[in-house]
């Protein structure tokens, strides 16, 4: 249940441009139920005390942690960027090192050669997923992987944009239904899929982080997310005044 990746999305309809921060799996953040856990555990905390309620309680958590109204939230499995990528027809990744990663616990296998080429579906979640190697490749930093995170949605939201009519996106439909966890009404999602073509944002912006892996968390440059935070609210209008919890996050100057 541990989320592998966490973005926040900050979307404009009326310019057509997005910003997107990747937040670390592994940042410390501390709260009143839960002194030291990593990012990634509190969607599970919340799932696991009531799944009919993680997605709200969830939001609710991290838009007082870092003072951003969250509108809706999206949770996506492995097999919902699996099928979307094959579905589209596989993505042209340039992969910058050779990426090699084996758990036998969980059948995790990643086997990537470096270079451009075409990756299927279960090729681009090793390539969005890697960061450690035990077969004597490179390792990869979270500033990293979260670069490769963001090249991926790009490429897939270039994608989607070609299609044209609800008959193109009938796969695509099916494995949102059958993968995908919103709160976001279905009117309105059929709404985005109906006019994809000319909502898709035209410009997004990454928005990074420099981060600092000390065992077993990972700790941020305040000023950095200070200024990602800021940028976020920027992009739809919300003033930049803030009252980000800055001492429950791991943060270093």
């Amino acid at each position: 249940m541990n989320t592998d990746v966490l973005m926040f999305v900050s979307y404009n309809p009326d310019t057509r441009s997005a910003k997107l921060l990747s937040l670390p799996r592994d940042l410390l953040i501390k709260s009143e139920f839960a002194r030291s856990r990593k990012a990634n555990y509190y969607y599970a905390y919340y799932y696991n005390k009531d799944k009919s309620t993680a997605i709200p309680n969830t939001k609710q958590f991290y838009s007082e942690l870092l003072d951003l109204p969250i509108d809706y939230m999206v949770v996506v499995d492995f097999d919902a960027l699996r099928k979307t990528v094959d579905a589209l027809g596989g993505l042209q990744i340039d992969v910058e090192m050779d990426m090699k990663y084996r758990d036998t616990a969980d059948g995790t296998n990643i086997d990537l050669r470096k270079g451009l080429q075409k990756l299927d579906g279960s090729q681009v979640l090793d390539y969005v997923r890697y960061r450690k190697s035990n077969q004597g490749t490179q390792e990869s930093s979270d500033f990293a992987r979260n670069e490769r995170q963001q090249k991926v949605i790009k490429q897939i939201l270039e994608k989607l944009g070609a299609l044209s009519g609800i008959s193109q996106w009938g796969t695509i439909l099916d494995i949102i239904g059958d993968h995908v966890t919103s709160d976001i009404p279905e009117s309105l999602i059929r709404q985005g899929i109906l006019n994809f073509s000319s909502l898709k944002p035209n410009q997004i912006q990454a928005l990074n982080m420099e981060s600092l892996w000390k065992s077993p968390f990972v700790y941020v440059k305040q000023k950095d997310l200070q200024s990602a935070l800021i940028a976020l609210r920027e992009e739809v209008g919300l003033s930049t005044d803030s009252q980000t919890r800055f001492k429950s996050i791991g943060t270093m100057e």
